[in-house]
């Protein structure tokens, strides 16, 4: 096979194990409180400190051959896991090597690799149940989000938002140059909008309120009014106000939208939405919906020449400022809504894989429950905005994770007590089989977390591991950002149950997969 090379066995296995352990030492240097960043050399006299274990992963797998295979599955598994947790990404990359360089050494010493993956498989049912036995007391709020993102100010912003809104996941996260973190919660509809309304004139670009609005949605550029005009004429007469949104507007479209908003003062406001092609198609949809308006949109058979005032849509207001409208009181129908935002959240499931379209269909489907909070996040000391969004992302996930199923002990030491849990199991059963060495493989995969977190604080990793996994009366913690040893019982640092059985599972997953791969080819 010309320009391609075929590497079996043993060699194959041994370059899988290498490259993973490199690529996982890297990833697992961002772990827990005392985590460092990765310098990477960009080329062209240009480096950058990465924090993310998922941008880690990403930039460790940029090579090729045989040594890029195992790095490139970690990397896509992390992905998966950044993209459902906004964190554990770290904690994947140390399990999962961890698990494969067991599983390695026991293929080399006669163990089938197949039946290995197997049993490492038929596991995975028993690590759920073991670790919810570690559930244990929630924390504050305050203590559950600091323990996500390893940031004091940080968790005290987003643990003062509306706890509802959070669990649902309806709050944006937004970089700023601004050092420090503000948050702000809306009740409403909210439209990103271009920054300068239509119908003002350049000096009249002022904060816009209006009440008992009625809403005209256009997915079109709108170039004329033409019948319409006489539509603007009976808000003109009953000095009612009224708010279109479209595409664009045309000169002539400007022109009339400002003469007639002289004649009614303050209520009558023209807006463009921010984004763009079909993105903006969207978010029209959206408007139309929530505010019960029909969308006209020659695509779908309505015009503006056959506009009646039943296809308008109704708010209690709309206020307008800085390139966003807020609409509250809105009048479209609840089981409607609720159709559309579900249909929007299994859009961004398909989409998974394609990141920025997942957020912004997120964006949507929260927009369309009506409460809303955004946080802006910007850098602090030695901390980036972006590495600090990253970390209230992985925060705010953190909170509805928890909300949903419940907490274990963090900082590696529920993993470490199912380690304990399965080692016992291991020598109780007496056997020698495919079953022992999965566990046996699991065990060092699940003692790896706590003993890379107490290493990157320049402690004893193997101590870690021995506190943790003593019997519950005797167990401690090592609390790597102060180093104290804290008993079990005091301990607040905390995991989500879910989230830390998916990372489990994912991880001896990708293991076994692993596991099964007799050969390589590589370019």
């Amino acid at each position: 096979m010309r320009g391609r090379s075929i590497v079996q066995g043993d060699q194959a296995r041994a370059i899988l194990a290498a490259s993973l352990a490199q690529a996982a030492r890297a990833v697992a240097a961002s772990l827990g409180p005392s985590g460092r960043a990765v310098i990477w050399d960009r080329g062209a006299n240009s480096v950058e400190a990465i924090h993310s274990g998922s941008a880690i992963a990403r930039v460790v797998a940029e090579q090729a051959g045989a040594w890029s295979i195992a790095p490139r599955i970690l990397d896509r598994v992390l992905s998966d896991v950044a993209r459902d947790f906004q964190d554990g990404t770290a904690r994947t990359a140390c399990i999962c090597e961890a698990i494969y360089a067991a599983g390695v050494q026991a293929s080399a010493h006669g163990v089938p690799s197949g039946a290995l993956a197997d049993a490492l498989l038929d596991l995975l049912p028993e690590l759920d149940e073991l670790l919810q036995r570690q559930s244990c007391a929630r924390p504050t709020d305050a203590l559950l989000a600091e323990a996500a993102c390893h940031d004091a100010e940080l968790a005290e912003q987003i643990a003062a938002l509306d706890a509802a809104g959070s669990a649902l996941g309806v709050v944006d996260v937004c970089e700023t140059d601004r050092r420090g973190v503000t948050t702000t919660s809306t009740s409403g509809f909210v439209i990103d909008v271009q920054p300068y309304a239509v119908g003002f004139a350049p000096t009249e670009q002022v904060p816009i309120t209006m009440q008992r609005v009625s809403v005209l949605v256009v997915n079109d550029i709108v170039d004329g009014f033409g019948p319409f005009a006489r539509v603007l004429e009976q808000f003109v007469e009953k000095n009612r106000s009224l708010l279109i949104v479209a595409r664009g507007f045309g000169d002539e479209a400007r022109a009339t939208l400002l003469a007639n908003r002289k004649g009614l003062g303050l209520h009558l406001l023209g807006l463009v939405p921010e984004d763009v092609s079909t993105r903006a198609a969207g978010v029209l949809e959206d408007l139309a919906i929530v505010s019960g308006a029909t969308l006209i949109d020659d695509r779908v058979g309505t015009s503006l020449a056959e506009l009646r005032p039943a296809m308008l849509g109704q708010a209690q207001s709309v206020r307008w400022s800085a390139g966003r409208a807020i609409l509250t009181g809105t009048m479209g129908a609840p089981d409607v809504i609720a159709q559309h935002r579900d249909a929007l959240l299994k859009e961004a499931e398909r989409q998974r894989y394609l990141e920025l379209d997942r957020d912004h269909l997120l964006r949507r489907a929260a927009r369309m429950a009506g409460e809303w909070a955004e946080i802006h996040v910007g850098p602090c000391s030695g901390v980036s905005a972006a590495d600090r969004t990253i970390q209230a992302k992985a925060a705010l996930s953190a909170m509805k994770q928890a909300s949903l199923t419940g907490v274990v002990a963090g900082g590696g030491v529920a993993l470490a007590r199912v380690a304990a849990a399965l080692e016992q199991q291991r020598r109780d059963r007496r056997t020698n089989d495919a079953s022992h060495f999965a566990i046996r493989a699991v065990v060092a995969g699940c003692r790896s977390v706590i003993d890379r977190i107490a290493s990157n604080a320049g402690d004893d990793g193997r101590k870690a591991v021995a506190l943790a996994s003593a019997p519950a009366r005797e167990a401690a913690a090592f609390d790597a950002a102060s180093g104290r040893v804290v008993p079990l019982r005091d301990w607040a640092i905390v995991d989500p149950l879910s989230t830390t059985q998916s990372i489990l599972r994912r991880a001896v997953s990708a293991a076994a997969t692993m596991l099964r791969v007799e050969t390589l080819v590589c370019t």
